[in-house]
């Protein structure tokens, strides 16, 4: 939900000489929006990445991790 809102006014003081101008905005804005996040695990967090790929785990070197930001 979102309320966006506004006011203006102005008008002159003086005629054709000094004039007022006020403009005020505001905004409310609810959300109920649920946010998951995924955390590395330890290894991950110390530039360890492992997989298994036909049965067997297999482990990235730094080599390969920098060589695949390309």
């Amino acid at each position: 939900m979102r309320n966006t809102f506004g006011a203006n006014v102005g008008g002159p003081i003086i005629k054709d000489r000094l004039f007022f101008f006020a403009a005020y905005e505001g905004q409310r804005k609810h959300e109920d929006l649920q946010v998951t996040r995924v955390v590395p695990s330890p290894g991950m967090q110390v530039g360890s990445i492992s997989y298994f790929s036909g049965g067997a785990e297999q482990t990235l070197t730094a080599s390969q991790i920098a060589g695949n930001g390309s």
